[in-house]
Order: C-alpha cells, then structure tokens, then sequence
C-alpha cells in the first residue's frame, strides 16, 4: 500500500466509522453528498490533469501505486472524495450545534472574497496562486451576495480540519520528514510562501473545494428535504 494511500485510509477511517453514530447519521445524507461531491470532482479533475501536463506540480512514483487515470495517480483521485467526506462529516456535526449568520460573517466573507480575488489578479505571472484566488474570491463574492446561513459552521470547520488534519496530512504530502515527498509543486507558479513545505496556495486551493462541495451538499440536501 502506498504512503499516500495510507494517508487517505488514515484521514478516513474515523470519520466514515462515526457516519453511523446514531447522533450523527451521516450516512443518510451519503446521497446529496455524492451528488455534490461528483459536480465538485469533475472540474477539479481537469484542473488537477492540466496542471500536471504542465509541470505545475506533479507526483513521485515511490510513494504511489502505480495505478494512474490519464497522468493523475488513483490516491489523487480519491483525495477529491475522501477529503471532502471528511471535512463534510465535519460540517454536519459542527452543525448539530446552533449557529446563525451575523454581520461579521458576512464581512469576513467580504473581505476575504476582495482579498483572493485581488491577490489573483495581481499574480498572473504564478498561475497555481491567480487560479486558485481568483477562482475562490468569486466564489466568496457569490456567497456574500446570496448570504447563506452555513458559512458560519463552514468557517468553523475549516479553521478545525487545518489546525488539526489538514497540517498533518497535507505537510506529509507535501514532503514535512520525507526527502522526496507524494506530491511536488513548481514554485515558481506560487508565491513561494509556505507553511513548513505546505504552500500557502493550498490553504486557499482546500477553501475553495470545500466551499464547492458545502454549496453544493446544502443544496441537494435542502432539495431532498422539500420533496
């Protein structure tokens, strides 16, 4: 088994096991969530597959499988769906407790939708960095607009899972005690800052796939719930 899939099976384990908790039964929200997750893993896809034709960042085989779908390694295309479990999982339980949407929350949206957005312009020249922040200030600005209650526990499980497991899993993907790490990036497409040998890009990258699929699993969940 190879590192980064153990790295997958590790992120997994718990909260796939405590789906069925009888206080959580996340397992019977499993269908909007697939269906969000689905929408989500489609274009990322492409992404992810674009960028590593063009070198932007790619994979070392001694940490993988050696099964590939076009040039993505099967535990890349798993951590698109087991990663947002997780974080989904997360959501949900943040949510059992009562949270509403206030005016801060909406200018933190505000303001980190002005942030990216104008970090994304302002660094055409790295394409992972005006992708990504480009891509999620919009995203933000869309949020900010409609003024979806779940921003609140979104946020909330954001700053949990990257205090926590996103660090963890991500540093050792990105190489934290290894010499050759899973996965390498090409820092001269980033603003080469980083968090140990997490670049800073990726922070931003996590958001806007999460955000992705939370919009998304509100949406199909709602719908489920009207019929």
């Amino acid at each position: 088994m190879s590192l980064y899939f153990k790295i997958l099976i590790f992120s997994f384990i718990l909260p796939f096991l405590f789906s069925f908790h009888s206080k959580i039964n996340f397992y019977k929200k499993w269908i909007p969530f697939f269906k969000a997750n689905l929408i989500t893993l489609i274009p990322f896809l492409i992404w992810d597959e674009i960028f590593t034709v063009k070198k932007i960042w790619g994979f070392n085989n001694e940490h993988l499988s050696g099964v590939y779908l076009s040039n993505l390694p099967l535990e890349e295309v798993l951590f698109f769906i087991i990663i947002p479990y997780c974080c989904i999982f997360t959501y949900e339980v943040i949510k059992k407790f009562s949270f509403t949407q206030n005016i801060k929350c909406k200018l933190v949206t505000l303001f980190l939708s002005a942030l990216t957005f104008i970090l994304g312009l302002s660094n055409t020249e790295h394409l992972y960095t005006s992708v990504t922040m480009i891509s999620l200030g919009l995203l933000l600005f869309y949020q900010f607009i409609v003024n979806k209650e779940f921003l609140y526990p979104f946020y909330l499980m954001y700053i949990i899972i990257h205090l926590t497991g996103f660090i963890l899993v991500n540093g050792l993907l990105t190489g934290f005690m290894l010499d050759i790490p899973p996965v390498w990036y090409n820092y001269e497409e980033t603003l080469n800052i980083r968090l140990g040998s997490i670049p800073i890009e990726d922070f931003f990258y996590s958001m806007l796939l999460l955000l992705c699929n939370t919009v998304l699993f509100e949406a199909f969940k709602t719908k489920k719930m009207k019929l």
